[in-house]
């Protein structure tokens, strides 16, 4: 590999080596006057092919993630993600050149399994991707077998109320006598099996039961 033009500087570009392999070459020149000369022997060694390290999914949300990664060789770099292969989305991470990154996703769906991979491309144009990396969001939390039961052994009008969460989540019930105001028990134990009582009701009176509760990043679930 070469070039035809006359100079006193020159500067090859080899294409088409291997990455981590030694190679020995041999400069070869000919004069204006069709002299041809040549150097001896030299050695060099590539370098290993780049490669996308470290690649992890943090602070995962319902709706956003971080994504992280650092790469062996200077490179651009661009997400591709989406619900399912092949990724429907692509997001370039800047024209600079840089070994460390970091970027947020946001618009994700809650509680859907995700795609992920890296595309990079190093400052010798030779592009390299990671491996798919798979993550899921949070499902908002939500209610469901809410039950109430009568406590009959209680001295006054009383009842248990049961119910579900499929994150865990605080305990709150609410209950308000038609007319009146409302009151309230709760629990701050972080559980998806809830458990309260409410004591101590009007006989022959209507009554408007909420349960509710907030997970821990303060989302609320609340029964029908």
């Amino acid at each position: 590999q070469g070039h035809t033009e006359f100079a006193l500087n020159h500067k090859v570009k080899v294409l088409g080596l291997r990455p981590n392999q030694n190679y020995e070459y041999q400069l070869r020149w000919i004069d204006e006057d069709a002299n041809l000369s040549e150097s001896g022997m030299y050695s060099t060694h590539t370098t290993a092919e780049p490669l996308v390290q470290d690649l992890t999914v943090s602070e995962i949300r319902q709706t956003t993630a971080i994504v992280s990664f650092k790469v062996t060789s200077a490179a651009k770099a661009t997400l591709r993600y989406g619900r399912s292969l092949p990724y429907d989305t692509q997001i370039s991470l800047g024209t600079d050149y840089g070994v460390s990154f970091a970027y947020k996703l946001e618009n994700l769906e809650s509680g859907k399994e995700y795609h992920l991979s890296v595309k990079a491309e190093d400052q010798d144009g030779l592009e390299f991707f990671s491996s798919d990396y798979i993550f899921s969001t949070l499902p908002y939390p939500s209610i469901s077998n809410l039950r109430l039961e009568p406590l009959p052994e209680r001295p006054s009008t009383s009842y248990k109320l049961t119910w579900t969460t499929n994150v865990k989540t605080s305990s709150v019930v609410t209950y308000t006598q038609a007319g009146g105001a409302s009151k309230q028990v709760s629990s701050a134990d972080m559980v998806t099996s809830h458990e309260m009582e409410i004591v101590d009701l009007a006989d022959n009176a209507t009554y408007t039961i909420v349960a509710s509760g907030r997970d821990e990043y303060g989302n609320e679930a609340r029964s029908d």
